[in-house]
């Protein structure tokens, strides 16, 4: 088990500021037609652990494409479609047999419960504000001290939830994430690979 990270972002600005990055970001996201990456994440919950790696693609930030390329479910693949339906389908020779899914199936969620959808950026970015702006909420954000051009960003929120991330300011991406819940790390996730515009259709988001 791990523990929190005494050092913080050197030259911290506040919450405000804080929230405005967050906001660049979502602006910065919602410009892109389609955009696709590579995550690579650690969760805990309770005494499980589990690692996992998979591409995200998504389209007008609206459709939304898993595939699983390490750890539970390799090989999978689902999808969030136009009409708001989800449906997944087994690697290998069972890849031809999608299937529709309900939105609580655990197979679409990560091991603390995180629906696929959910883990695109625009999502993300979306739920992220709005933990920033709960009551008694803190938030700073600065330049990091030990990685040279990237930004930290710190919100501790009521509770004992932790959470950093890092930030490229130069292509306004989202680069890393963890969260510790009672000190201990309980989420890690770090985003690879980035592509945008590369002219994703709708039926790429069917199957």
């Amino acid at each position: 088990m791990l523990p929190v990270p005494t050092t913080g972002p050197a030259a911290a600005g506040g919450g405000q500021e804080a929230l405005q990055w967050v906001h660049r970001l979502q602006e910065r996201t919602a410009r892109c037609e389609d955009y696709q990456y590579l995550v690579r994440s650690y969760e805990k919950k309770g005494t499980r652990e589990e690692e996992r790696t998979y591409r995200l693609y998504v389209k007008d930030c609206r459709l939304v494409r898993i595939k699983v390329t390490g750890g539970r479910g390799k090989g999978s693949e689902a999808a969030l479609d136009a009409q708001g339906r989800i449906h997944g389908r087994k690697g290998g020779l069972l890849k031809a047999f999608p299937k529709t899914l309900r939105p609580e199936d655990s197979r679409i969620r990560s091991l603390r419960g995180t629906a696929f959808w959910e883990a695109a950026c625009h999502n993300f970015l979306k739920d992220l504000r709005e933990r920033m702006a709960q009551p008694g909420a803190r938030c700073e954000i600065g330049p990091d001290r030990d990685q040279s051009g990237r930004l930290l960003m710190v919100v501790d929120r009521p509770g004992g939830a932790h959470e950093k991330y890092w930030i490229d300011p130069q292509q306004m991406r989202l680069m890393k994430g963890e969260v510790y819940e009672d000190h201990q790390l309980v989420k890690r996730f770090t985003i690879e690979q980035v592509r945008e515009n590369v002219g994703l259709t709708e039926s790429f988001f069917s199957f």
